[in-house]
Parts: C-alpha cells; structure tokens; sequence
C-alpha cells in the first residue's frame, strides 16, 4: 500500500446525488489507510462502496446474493456462464479473450454459500477500466445461451450405439472434487444448517446437476441478478464516484426497483445435539482394513455471529490456540489419543456463514468409535475450560494476530481482502464499513481478554478467561452442535455412475427413433458452436492492451553485499512496517541419496519436536511467540549458466522467518538453538512426522493432482527432478507409507540417522544468508547475525558435492495411478531450449499462447476439462503440459498435439503473439510485497537468476514474433517425439478405457495409499 495521509480533496457530502446515485456515508478507514464513500443507486438502490486511498493496485468486485434452494449448482454455472458472452462482447469467451490482452493481478468469479462475486484488480488504470467494462456487461448484460448452459453446465451427449451420457465443465469440476476430506467439510456444515441455503451445495452435486435444465438456469439469474441485489465493492487510487455516470448509462438507468432480498436466514437453534453419516469414495484392494479404518469423525458447532468482528477474531484466534500447530492443546490431545490416525484437517472454522461453523475431529479412525470420539472431545473442551487456556499461548496468538495486522499485505489484492470482510455484515443488511475493519476489533479482543483475566484473577477461576468462557458458552454448552461420521465407501462413485446413467436412460427412452434423430442434430450443432470460434468484428469488442502499454524494463530490487563471520549475506533495504524477513539457505551439495531421503523427515520434524528442556508443545509456542511466520524447507534447483559459471544443480536447506524488530534477536537466537539441538530421536515425534506428511499428501492429492503429475513425470531430465520427486512428490509418498511406524526398531534407525544428519548440517560453511528490514537497522541486524553464524561450528572443509542415483530415472514413459474420481489428471514433460536463448524465450511465450487459445478451446471448451495449461520452467529447462478434472485422456493428448502441429504449419497472427506476450510480461510487473521481494530476491541469488539475466531474457520475449512461434512448436514436437514422460492420475475405469497408448502394450495401472 502506498502512503496516504487519509485527507481526500473530495466536496462531496453526505446526502449528494451524482450520476443517479446518493451518498450514503463517509468512513475513515485507518486499517487501509482511506476513506470509504458508500453511494446507493435511487431508484435500484444497488449499493457501491469505494474505499479510496493510494494503492496503485486497483480492484473492483461485483456480487449478488445466490441462496441455493437444491443441489443442482445452478449459481456455479452462471457464474461459469455470464463470462461467456454479453450484449456488448458478444464473443464465447470474454473472460479468456480479455486476459489475453491484460495485465491483471487478479480476474476470477467465485461460487460461495451463499453469494457470487466477480472481482479483478489490475496496477494499470487502462486495464482496470477495460476490466470493469467486460464485467459490467458480463453481469448485467449476459447473452446466456443455452449452448453455454450445455457447455459449461450440462449436456447430454449421444453416441452412436444409442446411449446418452452426460458432460460439462461444471459437471466434471464437481465430479473431480468428491472426495473423502471435501465430503467432511461440506458435510460438517451442511448438517448444521438445515431449511437453511446452506444445507445445499452450491457448486452442485452431480447427481442433482444433471436434472438442471436450462429454463430453471435462466429462472435463476432473473431471480437475483438485479442491480438491486448487487453489492460493488472499488478499491484504490480512485476518485469518489468513479464509474457511477458509466453504471447508470450503461445499465441502471434500464431497471426499476425491485425487492431486494434480505438477509440470509439464521437456522432455529437445537435443543439437542444430533448425529449423521455420510460415505466418500475411497480406492481399495477388497481388505476390509481399507475401509474400516479410514473413517472421518468430527464435531461441528453452530456458534456465533460473522456479522460481528469481535465474535470473528474471537474464534479464529481461539482455533490459533487449540489447533494452530501439533503442540496447540486440542491438537495434541487429539493426536495423542490413539483414537484415530492425525487430526481431520478439515479442523477450524468459517466466517462464510452467518453463523460461524466450529469443527474439529479425527481421521482415520473406526466408525465404531464415533460416540467415544465425541465423548473425548466434550471432555478436553471441558478440561481446557475448567483449568485454563495456558496465557503464554494467548499472548502468542494475540501477538500473531496483530503482526498480520503490521505486515504490508501480499498474495492477493488488499482490494479483495477488504471486499470479503465487508460482505460479512453489508450482504446482511449493515453497513459495509461495520465489518471491514481489523485493528479496531483486535483491538477491542485484547481489551476484553485483559479484563476476562482480571475478574478470573480476582475469583481465582481460570475459566473466567474470555476465551475459556466463550469456549463454554459456545462449545461445552451448546446443543447446536453434531456428530459426523464420513465412512469410505468403495461403491460411492459406483453408485453415482449408475444414477447418472439410469437418468440418461430415463431421458433415452423417452425418446423415438425419430426424436433420438432430432437429439442428434441438436447435439451436432451444439458441437458446430463449439468449433465455429467469433467472428474478427465481435473479437474486436474486447477491449485489451497494447506491449506499449506496459513497462518493459525489469523491476530491480535494491540489495548490498556483505559478509557475516566470513558467510555471504546479503542485505535488502526496504520499508517492511518494522517487521524483518530473514532467509537462510543451508548447502546440501555433499548430502548422500540416503541424507537427502531422511532430510524430508527432519524438516518436517523440526516444526514438530522438542529440544533441550523443552516439550514440542512448548517449542512450537515460542516459535510463534518470536515470529509471524516460521517454515523449514527442502529445496532444489538449477543455476543460470554464464561466463565464468557452469550451470549447476543445487539442493538447499532453506529456513525463514518473520519476526517484529524488538524479536529479531531472539528469533535468531532460537532458531539457531533449535537447528543444532532440535530432539531428533524422538520416536513418538518421528513417527508423528510421518503420519503428518502422509495425512497432507492423501489431503492435498486431488486439489494439486496435475502437479504431482508433472513433477513426477519431470523426474527423467535431471537430478533436480529427481531430488523433488523423492522428497515431495509421488515417490515419497510411496516411500513415507511403506515405513511401519509401530515397528520400534525401523522408528529408532531413522532416529540414529536423523542425530548423524542435524550432526552434519550443523557447519558454518553451508550458510547462506540476507535479511530485508529497514535500512537504519543494518548495523544491529549484522551484529544479531554474527552471534547466529557463529553459533555454528567451523571446520574448515569444503563440501564437495556428491553424485546421486534416487532410482528414478529409469522409470517408463508413461504411468498411470488410480484415484478415487472418474475424471483425470494428464502431465506430459519435455525438454525446453536452453535458457537464455532465443528459442527458449519463443517457447516460454508458446505455453502461454497454447494455454489460452488452442488448448483453452480444444480441452477444456470442447473437452469439458475444468483447466488446462503449457508452461516453460525457465530454469529447469522443461516444457509441461497439464489437464486438470478432464472427462478424457487420449482425446486431451492428441488435441495438445494437434495444436502443436497446427502452429507448426499456420503460425498465430501478430496480434495474438503479442497478447500472449502481454500476459507473458504483466505476470512480472505485479506489485510485490515485502515478504514476496525478499523471497525472489532470495531465490534469484541462489540461482544465479541476476538482473542482468532477466532482462536479456525479457528482451528476448518481447522480440518473440509469429515465425518464432512456429520454430519454438516444431521444437518441442521433435523433442516430444525423441524423449518425453507422461503421467497420468485418474479413475480406474478411465484409466482401463484411454490410459494407455493405442499401440503397444497396456501399461500396468499403479495404485496411491489413499
């Protein structure tokens, strides 16, 4: 965020009309350093909320109230459907042709439980007007054609033996995303809610997506997409009004008034707790452990209001304390219990509902065993209550919390930050400024907690604490609450399939010989739709930049080189809010294969562990007691080759931190303490560990299954690739679950192991160091990083780098794993040119033409898939294609292909090569902030990524022109045809039907721990 004094020149006064519009209220927002005008439109009475101050980073987002009254996702689609086509862009696909042509920072619509928002942000004033301009139209003035209804929502397909299936974009997205820990946590709300929205799905349930038709989908957005039912929310470097004379012109002036839907309905409360079962779907070999073990069990409570910021900071901080890591008192209970295998990561809570959601659970535990689940739970709570929340780890949290506050916020646009936190009170009737601050509401919590401990000091009854007394009203007193069982089910997506297909064979035989005809020439002009592409003069109604219009030259960040007890370091002055970004990479060039292999233990288990006098629950409070924000974490790459500099391939320990500069010091001090004397023998902990990371792979496996692929299918182009697939990949997956960790002797090898590693990291000569702060802080920050440094032993020795063989790289050219899902997950990898060549620059803008033209139409527009995407990873040399949700698997393959081979012989005009080059470049001209400016600046050191470098290679992009596309296609399909890997993920019988190639031999179908 940029400085602003919080003074505007605006004359306008509360009770002014413009543009149609009158102002409302005026706010002073301090947490953004603005002022907030709220205009309501006269006669529609839409709501516009324009907080305005100096970011440069401008944002707007649109968004209506969509209660969902069934399961058939209807509000999913249209948010899917209003992007494709408006009265004034009357193209497929404004959504994807305008991002050819734009720098945004972020352009996204977004299904909630309740409502539907549209926002984009952009630095560029130009982009954001032609931004806001398709998006207006887009909600406002959507086209709705029943061909998108059929291709993002629902079709039937026939076929040519008679038989009707079902396909569409939304349809395979919801189909991709059943499974087991997605069913707990919709679940664990959805019971909760009853006769409310929110006991429905609002993205849609299969089964009930495909009864949606397309009169109810039109019925849908009649019924809520009204300016009067819109809340617009513009941020930035803006002028109060802006956009209003557009609005009206272009829209508002066309409606009269309606009633506007009020707030969402609160359930009636319960007077006894209730209890419900669910099944997910689950891949097994017929063992009845499989299944009976695998079980999800939780605890959900309705408790109270999002509408009021202090109850909202009161509950995320309370989930901080009791399960913010392994040593928070909940989490270590229910871990230490034996009931179950870890924690349900679905744990925690949601402010997405009007009354916030808490829950909390085991997984991997037996079904049987749901009523003593929920009768250890109710007697921790009830402990934790009776004795007291330790203070130290309030204060903890309550430091974290305002440290958030502090930090100069990255990531996202602070735009949308503050749009979500408006919409928690403005959707239900209040005003947006009730809800949109931060600091104040923290502030208010601290005030009660201190005054909560005061009145329990005096009575000497810990249970008086704030949190302890909200923990019993809410929680151990609270009858709204419900018992959840999600129980495996192998025949889950069996079932599904046969009502899916029961229903096309309902709608089947409702048909003659000749209707089935009429179906079919329906059908086949859906499909000429679906090829036809825009006419040149409707494509030519998207507004969208020019190269010209953005910065060509590369963003450097100013750095100083020093040395620290004879260790490179290096220094980043910047303006961080009194906050300091410390890196340290720690060498593992000499690591042995076996080092390397133990090493993603270790790190996990030092977030995990104790050490010296200290339990892990004790540790893991003072690391977030020092810090913001603390990771350990393996790392591999490749370096830049350049004069005098051979391209090398690194592996790093990479350690970081945040820390408020009165920390810094002791944040150093113990984390060099823990890096030398973390308790690494500790079987329990290791064996926790390793639970650990297996939970997160079964958790994260299909969200992220199109980069497990491309990961694993990158292994055979280096040791880097290999390195990354047998520390975080598929192979280590593989690797953690065929440890048996009740076998004592196997727990205490790893141990023993693990003491000789810490033992050998523990040296001087590894370290590589920067630190980002105030520049006025530099003399101090040397000195704390001297008594870091030297807290580590020298020895003198050179680590000389070693070969290794991880095993992988003999792996066939193709594999496929089966998952719980009836959809896929493709990666094919191939070599790249070399970087910094003019052909590697070709290829890098290619992916991003292929992503957005051929690929984006082919597979996910005529495919179904829900993404798709070509990349360039500059450094390691590779080209990665990815299919993510995709209903197909051979067809997705050949149409990569074929969009190669097509720009091979009739190479793209000018005009799309240089939107591919703008959104090749504006993804580099995003406004950093501090946190992420240290972490490039870090990375681009290590790996020799030096200014210098990038911008030859920025040249080289921006000189790309069509022929040099053509060049850079014909490449990689050499390169394809002469080496490449393929990796696949997807349902069993797909995997049978496209999984292997059309010749040759089937390819054997490998099966995941899930």
């Amino acid at each position: 965020m940029g400085e602003h004094d919080g003074e505007n020149p605006c004359t306008l006064k509360i009770g002014d009309e413009l543009h149609s519009f009158v102002l409302v209220s005026i706010d002073n927002l301090p947490d953004y350093e603005a002022k907030g005008y709220l205009f309501q439109h006269i006669i529609t009475k839409m709501e516009v909320y324009q907080v305005i101050n100096a970011d440069v980073e401008l944002f707007f987002g649109f968004t209506f109230k969509t209660p969902p009254n069934n399961d058939s996702g209807v509000a999913h689609i249209i948010e899917h459907s209003v992007l494709a086509g408006s009265r004034r862009y009357p193209v497929r696909d404004p959504f994807m042709t305008l991002l050819k042509g734009s720098a945004n920072t972020f352009m996204n619509a977004m299904t909630y439980s309740d409502r539907t928002s549209y926002p984009a942000a952009s630095p560029s004033r130009k982009d954001f007007d032609n931004l806001f301009a398709v998006y207006a139209d887009a909600v406002f003035a959507p086209l709705l054609r029943e061909e998108t209804f059929q291709q993002e929502g629902v079709r039937q397909v026939p076929h040519e033996d008679g038989t009707i299936t079902f396909d569409g974009v939304v349809l395979n997205e919801m189909k991709g995303g059943a499974d087991h820990d997605t069913i707990v946590g919709l679940q664990s709300v959805r019971t909760l809610f009853p006769d409310t929205p929110y006991a429905f799905d609002s993205g849609g349930d299969p089964e009930a997506i495909i009864n949606l038709d397309y009169k109810q989908f039109k019925a849908f957005y009649g019924q809520y997409y009204h300016p009067g039912n819109c809340k617009l929310l513009m941020y930035g470097a803006l002028e109060p009004g802006d956009k209003l004379e557009f609005l009206e012109n272009a829209y508002l002036g066309q409606y009269s008034a309606i009633e506007v839907p009020g707030a969402a309905p609160l359930p009636e409360k319960w007077l006894t707790p209730r209890q419900a079962v669910a099944y997910s779907p689950v891949e097994h070999d017929g063992k009845a452990e499989d299944v009976s073990s695998g079980a999800s069990v939780t605890l959900s409570w309705a408790t109270t209001s999002a509408e009021d910021p202090l109850q909202v900071y009161t509950l995320s901080t309370l989930v901080d304390v009791l399960l913010g890591n392994p040593g928070a008192p909940l989490y270590k209970a229910i871990t230490e219990s034996k009931l179950g295998l870890d924690i349900c990561p679905e744990s925690g809570m949601s402010s997405e509902f009007r009354l916030m959601p808490f829950v909390v659970g085991f997984k991997g535990i037996s079904p049987d065993k749901a009523q003593q689940a929920e009768s250890f739970l109710m007697k921790t709570l009830t402990r934790i209550v009776k004795t007291g929340i330790p203070r130290d780890e309030v204060e903890a949290a309550l430091k974290r919390l305002e440290f958030s506050l502090a930090e100069i916020p990255g990531g996202y646009p602070n735009g949308l930050r503050a749009m979500n936190r408006s919409l928690h009170g403005w959707l239900q009737g209040l005003p947006p400024a009730s809800t949109i601050a931060s600091a104040e509401p923290v502030k208010a919590l601290r005030e009660a907690v201190a005054v909560s401990y005061a009145a329990a000091d005096e009575a000497k009854d810990p249970s008086m604490g704030w949190f302890e007394s909200w923990m019993f009203r809410n929680l151990v007193e609270n009858p709204h609450r419900c018992l959840l069982t999600v129980i495996p089910d192998p025949q889950y997506l069996t079932r599904r399939d046969q009502t899916m297909a029961k229903k096309a064979e309902q709608i089947r035989s409702g048909m003659d010989k000749q209707g089935f005809k009429d179906f079919q020439d329906k059908y086949a002009r859906f499909l000429q739709f679906e090829e036809s592409g825009d006419a040149p003069d409707a494509l030519a109604t998207i507004p969208r930049l020019r190269l010209s219009d953005l910065p060509l030259d590369i963003r450097r960040i100013e750095k100083k080189s020093v040395e620290v007890s004879g260790r490179p370091t290096v220094m980043v002055p910047l303006f961080t809010n009194g906050i300091v970004y410390a890196d340290f990479a720690f060498t593992l060039d000499d690591l042995t294969v076996q080092e390397i292999l133990d090493l993603s233990i270790y790190v996990r288990l030092l977030q995990m562990t104790g050490m010296k006098g200290m339990d892990y629950s004790q540790v893991a409070m003072r690391i977030r007691s020092l810090t913001g924000s603390f990771s350990i974490a393996f790392d591999a790459g490749s370096t830049v080759e350049s004069a005098g500099r051979p391209r090398e391939e690194k592996s790093l320990l990479m350690v970081r931190f945040s820390a408020l500069e009165r920390d810094f010091a002791e944040a150093c001090a113990f984390a060099g303490d823990l890096l030398r004397h973390a308790d690494v023998k500790d079987v329990g902990r290791i064996a926790a560990a390793i639970t650990d990371m297996r939970t997160e792979y079964s958790n994260g496996l299909l969200g992220g299954a199109n980069v497990y692929a491309a990961q694993r299918a990158g292994v055979a182009f280096s040791m880097v690739g290999q390195q990354a697939e047998a520390t975080g990949g598929l192979a280590h997956w593989l690797m953690l679950d065929g440890i048996d960790i009740k076998n004592a002797s196997g727990i205490k090898g790893i141990a023993s192991r693990l003491v000789s590693l810490q033992e050998k990291l523990a040296m001087r000569e590894r370290l590589v160091i920067q630190v980002t702060g105030d520049a006025s802080r530099e003399k101090q920050h040397i000195k704390i990083l001297e008594s870091f440094v030297e807290g580590f032993p020298e020895f003198g020795d050179l680590l000389i780098p070693v070969s290794r063989d991880f095993g992988l790289n003999q792996l066939p050219e193709r594999e496929l794993f089966r998952i719980p899902a009836t959809v896929s997950y493709t990666a094919i990898v191939t070599s790249s040119a070399p970087a910094g060549s003019s052909l590697q620059a070709a290829q890098q803008v290619l992916g991003t033409l292929l992503t957005t033209n051929g690929l984006w139409t082919r597979i996910r527009g005529n495919g179904g898939a829900y993404g798709v995407s070509s990349s360039l990873d500059l450094l390691e040399q590779l080209f990665v294609f990815t299919t993510y949700r995709d209903p197909r698997i051979a067809g997705s393959i050949a149409d990569y292909m074929d969009s190669l081979e097509e720009l091979v012989r009739m190479p793209p005009d000018a005009s799309t090569v240089e939107d591919a080059l703008i959104l090749t470049v504006g993804k580099e001209i995003r406004p950093l902030s501090p946190r992420q400016k240290a972490g490039v600046t870090f990375r681009r050191d290590l790996y020799g990524f030096t200014d210098d470098f990038r911008a030859h290679v920025r040249s080289l992009v921006c000189a790309v022109r069509p022929e040099d596309i053509a060049m850079a296609a014909a490449d990689i399909l050499e390169r394809l045809k002469a080496h490449s890997r393929t990796v696949i993920l997807g349902g069993k019988s797909l995997l049978e039907k496209e999984g292997s190639p059309s010749t040759g031999t089937p390819v054997v179908i490998s099966r995941l721990p899930l």
